[in-house]
């Protein structure tokens, strides 16, 4: 019983700090980035690193929702519409993070 307790209570709190990521690629990075500053994740979903930091850029996008100018975001360059701004990122490990302004 006191398992299930305290899975039924991580359960819950993870439910708390989930927010959804806005997922780009390079069709849609400049619309989206457009004159915000931006924090993204360029990630692999086999990289243990990439899986270790999920809940803690979803907190990050929970607590940067509905901001006018922040921006939270991540890549998957492992996807084929994704390796063009890879890239032009020079992205060569997972994961990497950038946070500025997302001139290419």
């Amino acid at each position: 019983m006191m398992k299930f307790a305290l899975s039924t209570c991580l359960l819950l709190q993870a439910s708390l700090i989930s927010a959804e990521v806005l997922k780009l690629s390079d069709n849609d990075f400049l619309e989206k980035t457009s004159g915000r500053a931006v924090f993204i994740s360029f990630c692999a979903p086999w990289s243990e690193a990439c899986q270790e930091m999920t809940p803690h850029l979803e907190q990050l996008a929970k607590d940067w929702e509905g901001h006018e100018v922040g921006l939270v975001a991540e890549i998957d360059c492992t996807e084929e519409d994704s390796e063009p701004v890879c890239d032009d990122f020079e992205v060569e490990n997972f994961p990497t993070v950038y946070f500025g302004d997302p001139v290419r």
